[in-house]
């Protein structure tokens, strides 16, 4: 019973939104470039926090807000994109 329920859990958003057939054929490599983009932003962002805290500086948080900014605009932006080719 257990095994049938871990099944049930894994990829459940995917199991929801699209059957199993076009799940196997969709194109992952638009998704996995998107999400790696935004994980390299997300570093950039850490690493910008590290150095802030490490300086004491005031306004390098303008620029960590900056590439949020910038990293949500980029990640609507290109699942638009996304959406559009297919």
């Amino acid at each position: 019973m257990e095994e049938r329920e871990k099944k049930k859990d894994f990829c459940l958003i995917m199991r929801i939104y699209m059957p199993q057939n076009k799940r196997e054929i969709m194109d992952k490599k638009p998704y996995y470039k998107q999400s790696g983009i935004v994980f390299a932003m997300i570093g950039i962002i850490l690493l910008i926090n590290a150095v802030d805290v490490v300086l004491h500086t005031g306004w390098l948080l303008y620029l960590v807000i900056g590439m949020a900014i910038v990293m949500i605009v980029y990640a609507i932006a290109s699942l638009v994109a996304i959406e559009k080719k297919k």
